[in-house]
Protein backbone atom coordinates (compact mmCIF):
# COMPACT_ATOMS: atom_id res chain seq x y z
CA UNK A 1 0.00 0.00 0.00
CA UNK A 2 1.18 3.06 -0.99
CA UNK A 3 2.60 5.56 2.32
CA UNK A 4 3.63 9.02 2.51
CA UNK A 5 7.09 10.05 2.85
CA UNK A 6 9.09 13.41 3.92
CA UNK A 7 7.87 16.05 1.52
CA UNK A 8 4.46 14.89 -0.50
CA UNK A 9 5.72 12.03 -2.53
CA UNK A 10 4.42 8.57 -2.05
CA UNK A 11 6.68 5.57 -1.93
CA UNK A 12 5.50 1.97 -1.93
CA UNK A 13 6.77 -1.45 -1.25
CA UNK A 14 6.05 -2.53 -4.67
CA UNK A 15 3.72 -0.49 -7.19
CA UNK A 16 4.64 -2.65 -10.55
CA UNK A 17 3.02 -6.34 -11.62
CA UNK A 18 4.61 -7.43 -14.31
CA UNK A 19 8.10 -8.38 -15.37
CA UNK A 20 9.12 -5.18 -13.42
CA UNK A 21 7.12 -6.10 -10.52
CA UNK A 22 9.21 -9.24 -10.21
CA UNK A 23 12.61 -7.49 -9.39
CA UNK A 24 10.70 -4.68 -7.31
CA UNK A 25 9.52 -7.55 -5.15
CA UNK A 26 12.80 -9.38 -4.41
CA UNK A 27 15.05 -5.94 -4.69
CA UNK A 28 15.63 -6.26 -1.00
CA UNK A 29 16.63 -9.65 -0.97
CA UNK A 30 19.14 -8.56 -4.09
CA UNK A 31 20.93 -6.16 -1.74
CA UNK A 32 20.95 -8.65 0.99
CA UNK A 33 22.62 -11.85 -1.15
CA UNK A 34 24.84 -9.24 -2.70
CA UNK A 35 26.65 -8.03 0.12
CA UNK A 36 27.08 -11.71 1.52
CA UNK A 37 28.20 -13.00 -1.49
CA UNK A 38 31.21 -10.42 -1.64
CA UNK A 39 31.80 -11.22 2.05
CA UNK A 40 31.98 -14.82 0.60
CA UNK A 41 34.36 -14.00 -2.02
CA UNK A 42 36.79 -12.31 -0.30
CA UNK A 43 37.08 -15.32 2.48
CA UNK A 44 37.58 -17.69 -0.33
CA UNK A 45 41.07 -17.74 -1.10
CA UNK A 46 41.59 -18.69 3.09
CA UNK A 47 39.10 -21.22 3.06
CA UNK A 48 39.53 -23.14 -0.38
CA UNK A 49 43.02 -22.60 -1.03
CA UNK A 50 44.44 -25.12 0.64
CA UNK A 51 42.20 -27.77 -1.37
CA UNK A 52 42.41 -26.56 -4.72
CA UNK A 53 45.00 -25.49 -7.45
CA UNK A 54 43.26 -21.81 -8.86
CA UNK A 55 40.84 -20.35 -5.71
CA UNK A 56 40.60 -17.40 -8.08
CA UNK A 57 37.66 -20.04 -10.07
CA UNK A 58 35.38 -20.31 -6.62
CA UNK A 59 36.20 -16.22 -6.24
CA UNK A 60 35.48 -14.97 -8.99
CA UNK A 61 32.10 -16.65 -9.94
CA UNK A 62 30.99 -15.64 -6.33
CA UNK A 63 32.09 -11.58 -7.27
CA UNK A 64 29.83 -12.61 -10.27
CA UNK A 65 26.94 -13.63 -8.82
CA UNK A 66 27.26 -10.87 -6.52
CA UNK A 67 27.25 -8.15 -8.95
CA UNK A 68 24.18 -9.82 -10.76
CA UNK A 69 22.22 -9.84 -7.36
CA UNK A 70 23.04 -5.97 -7.03
CA UNK A 71 22.20 -5.28 -11.02
CA UNK A 72 18.63 -7.24 -9.93
CA UNK A 73 18.38 -5.08 -6.70
CA UNK A 74 18.94 -1.82 -9.00
CA UNK A 75 16.61 -2.48 -11.74
CA UNK A 76 14.30 -3.80 -9.10
CA UNK A 77 14.29 0.14 -7.58
CA UNK A 78 14.11 1.89 -11.51
CA UNK A 79 10.01 1.60 -11.77
CA UNK A 80 9.68 3.36 -8.34
CA UNK A 81 12.04 5.93 -9.81
CA UNK A 82 11.69 6.35 -13.28
CA UNK A 83 8.19 8.79 -13.28
CA UNK A 84 10.21 11.81 -10.89
CA UNK A 85 13.86 10.99 -12.08
CA UNK A 86 13.71 9.93 -15.41
CA UNK A 87 17.85 10.36 -16.61
CA UNK A 88 19.16 9.68 -13.86
CA UNK A 89 17.34 6.71 -13.13
CA UNK A 90 17.22 5.59 -16.63
CA UNK A 91 21.52 5.94 -16.63
CA UNK A 92 21.82 3.39 -13.55
CA UNK A 93 19.25 0.71 -15.60
CA UNK A 94 21.82 1.05 -18.15
CA UNK A 95 24.93 0.66 -15.72
CA UNK A 96 22.82 -1.84 -13.80
CA UNK A 97 22.71 -3.76 -17.49
CA UNK A 98 26.53 -3.30 -18.07
CA UNK A 99 27.04 -4.70 -14.54
CA UNK A 100 24.83 -7.90 -15.18
CA UNK A 101 26.45 -8.79 -17.86
CA UNK A 102 29.96 -8.45 -17.28
CA UNK A 103 29.44 -10.29 -14.35
CA UNK A 104 27.73 -13.14 -16.47
CA UNK A 105 30.88 -13.30 -18.91
CA UNK A 106 33.03 -13.47 -15.50
CA UNK A 107 31.03 -16.54 -14.28
CA UNK A 108 31.41 -17.82 -17.78
CA UNK A 109 34.99 -17.91 -17.65
CA UNK A 110 35.64 -18.97 -14.22
CA UNK A 111 32.97 -21.57 -15.47
CA UNK A 112 34.87 -22.56 -18.68
CA UNK A 113 38.51 -22.73 -16.70
CA UNK A 114 37.34 -24.99 -13.95
CA UNK A 115 35.40 -27.15 -16.47
CA UNK A 116 38.98 -26.81 -18.38
CA UNK A 117 41.53 -28.23 -15.43
CA UNK A 118 39.21 -30.34 -13.35
CA UNK A 119 37.48 -32.54 -16.27
CA UNK A 120 39.97 -31.89 -19.15
CA UNK A 121 42.38 -32.35 -17.19
CA UNK A 122 44.13 -29.08 -18.99
CA UNK A 123 46.19 -26.59 -16.95
CA UNK A 124 46.01 -23.46 -19.64
CA UNK A 125 47.11 -20.28 -18.29
CA UNK A 126 44.22 -17.99 -17.67
CA UNK A 127 43.53 -14.70 -19.59
CA UNK A 128 44.77 -12.43 -17.52
CA UNK A 129 44.23 -9.16 -19.44
CA UNK A 130 40.65 -10.32 -20.96
CA UNK A 131 39.74 -11.08 -17.04
CA UNK A 132 40.90 -7.62 -16.17
CA UNK A 133 39.12 -6.20 -19.09
CA UNK A 134 35.57 -7.91 -17.84
CA UNK A 135 36.23 -6.64 -14.07
CA UNK A 136 36.66 -3.70 -14.77
CA UNK A 137 33.43 -3.68 -17.01
CA UNK A 138 31.82 -4.94 -13.88
CA UNK A 139 33.45 -2.98 -11.47
CA UNK A 140 32.13 0.28 -13.40
CA UNK A 141 28.70 -0.81 -13.97
CA UNK A 142 28.60 -1.40 -10.18
CA UNK A 143 29.80 1.65 -8.88
CA UNK A 144 28.18 4.05 -11.35
CA UNK A 145 24.65 2.05 -11.10
CA UNK A 146 24.70 2.91 -7.37
CA UNK A 147 26.12 6.12 -8.16
CA UNK A 148 22.78 7.17 -10.30
CA UNK A 149 20.19 5.39 -8.43
CA UNK A 150 21.75 7.36 -5.26
CA UNK A 151 20.97 10.38 -6.88
CA UNK A 152 17.68 9.35 -8.32
CA UNK A 153 16.73 8.13 -4.74
CA UNK A 154 17.85 11.82 -2.79
CA UNK A 155 16.06 13.88 -5.25
CA UNK A 156 13.00 11.84 -5.18
CA UNK A 157 13.01 10.46 -1.15
CA UNK A 158 11.99 6.84 -2.96
CA UNK A 159 12.19 4.66 -1.52
CA UNK A 160 13.50 6.31 1.11
CA UNK A 161 15.79 8.98 1.60
CA UNK A 162 18.29 6.65 4.09
CA UNK A 163 18.37 4.21 0.68
CA UNK A 164 19.12 6.72 -1.57
CA UNK A 165 22.10 7.67 1.37
CA UNK A 166 23.54 4.33 1.14
CA UNK A 167 23.11 3.77 -2.34
CA UNK A 168 25.12 7.07 -3.63
CA UNK A 169 27.82 6.52 -0.56
CA UNK A 170 28.25 2.98 -1.81
CA UNK A 171 29.08 4.25 -5.22
CA UNK A 172 31.11 7.26 -4.48
CA UNK A 173 33.61 4.71 -2.55
CA UNK A 174 33.93 1.92 -5.20
CA UNK A 175 33.85 4.65 -8.01
CA UNK A 176 37.31 5.45 -6.66
CA UNK A 177 39.05 2.60 -7.94
CA UNK A 178 37.47 2.08 -10.65
CA UNK A 179 38.57 5.77 -11.83
CA UNK A 180 41.72 5.17 -10.95
CA UNK A 181 41.53 2.10 -13.29
CA UNK A 182 40.17 3.94 -16.02
CA UNK A 183 42.68 6.28 -16.00
CA UNK A 184 45.25 3.71 -15.72
CA UNK A 185 44.20 3.50 -19.87
CA UNK A 186 45.59 7.01 -20.65
CA UNK A 187 48.10 7.60 -18.20
CA UNK A 188 50.63 5.42 -15.97
CA UNK A 189 47.91 4.85 -12.82
CA UNK A 190 46.15 2.05 -11.40
CA UNK A 191 44.43 1.85 -8.28
CA UNK A 192 46.54 -0.33 -5.33
CA UNK A 193 44.92 -3.81 -4.55
CA UNK A 194 44.56 -2.73 -1.23
CA UNK A 195 41.51 0.05 -2.17
CA UNK A 196 39.94 -2.16 -4.31
CA UNK A 197 39.85 -4.70 -1.58
CA UNK A 198 39.07 -2.13 0.91
CA UNK A 199 36.60 -0.35 -0.94
CA UNK A 200 34.71 -3.70 -1.59
CA UNK A 201 34.24 -4.94 1.86
CA UNK A 202 32.98 -1.09 3.02
CA UNK A 203 30.28 -1.47 -0.52
CA UNK A 204 29.86 -4.86 0.76
CA UNK A 205 28.38 -3.90 4.24
CA UNK A 206 26.91 -0.82 2.45
CA UNK A 207 24.34 -3.46 0.07
CA UNK A 208 23.61 -5.07 3.10
CA UNK A 209 22.20 -1.72 4.83
CA UNK A 210 20.22 -0.99 1.87
CA UNK A 211 18.77 -4.48 1.55
CA UNK A 212 17.94 -4.11 5.79
CA UNK A 213 16.21 -0.59 5.32
CA UNK A 214 14.18 -1.98 2.18
CA UNK A 215 13.06 -4.80 3.91
CA UNK A 216 12.40 -2.98 7.16
CA UNK A 217 10.16 -0.29 4.55
CA UNK A 218 8.39 -3.29 3.52
CA UNK A 219 8.02 -4.88 6.66
CA UNK A 220 6.44 -1.41 8.17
Amino acid sequence: MPRRTGGNRVSSTATTGGWWGWFEDRRALAFLLSGALVLASGLSPVVVGPFVDRPWAVGLPLVGLAVLAVAAGLVGLYPQLRRDAPWSARAGLVFAAVAGFAAAVMIALAAAGYVSDAVLGQNPEPPIQLFKNVSLAMAAGYAFGLLAFGIAGLRTELPTRTVGRLLLAGGLVFSVPVVLELLGFVADVAAPAWTVFLAMLIVAFDVIAVGYSLRSRAGA
